[in-house]
């Protein structure tokens, strides 16, 4: 359980992002900056996983963030403004993703994975490596596939929250969360080089 003085200062910071939030809806331009530069990289990593496009990223994440603050108004506190942001973000990418069928797949590493291996300590020029492998693995995914498997693995939403994203039936969004592990992890295991690394970061 949450200590009570924890308990109060996440409370605190909570409806001082309400606060904030309907300052900005109000046309408060300070407090419409102060989110744009709270939420703009985590709306960049967010249009990054999604758009898997290196060419309009930056473009896209300006879309992403303007789409934000005029929907700031909707925010109520019922999650985190992060949370909220991120939904926004990435309902939004998806619509520009769809519209724009470039793809130039350069993705990180995703967040989880790198996360679950950063005790083992690799070395910046190994880190780097994996990245782009698993990157070029992750990028082959069909967008259909690319799209709620990103979801899932990078941000763990669950089936009813990205059927909801991608306005798709929750039975239609298992079926594509299957193939597209599937799909994932055959690309894995055919990289020789990744499938080695991957090996020598286990415990």
């Amino acid at each position: 359980m949450m200590p009570k003085e924890k308990r109060s200062s996440a409370s605190t910071h909570h409806k001082a992002d309400v606060a904030l939030a309907l300052s900005a809806s109000q046309g408060d331009r300070s407090a419409m900056t102060a989110l744009a530069e709270r939420l703009l990289d985590t709306i960049r990593t967010t249009v990054r996983f999604i758009s898997g496009d290196d060419e309009n990223q930056d473009d896209w994440s300006q879309v992403a963030i303007m789409e934000v603050l005029r929907s700031i108004g909707s925010f109520r506190g019922e999650s985190s403004l992060e949370t909220w942001a991120i939904k926004i973000a990435i309902r939004k990418t998806i619509l520009l993703v769809q519209k724009n069928r470039r793809w130039n797949i350069v993705l990180q590493a995703l967040s989880s994975f790198e996360d679950k291996h950063s005790e083992h300590q690799m070395i910046d020029d190994d880190r780097f490596l994996m990245r782009q492998r698993l990157a070029r693995a992750f990028g082959k995914l069909p967008v259909k596939y690319r799209e709620v498997v990103t979801l899932r693995l990078v941000y763990h939403y669950g089936v009813d929250e990205i059927a909801g994203i991608v306005e798709a039936p929750r039975n239609t969004v298992r079926q594509r969360l299957r193939r597209g592990r599937r799909i994932l992890r055959e690309k894995v295991e055919k990289d020789q080089v990744l499938r080695e690394m991957l090996g020598k970061s286990d415990p």
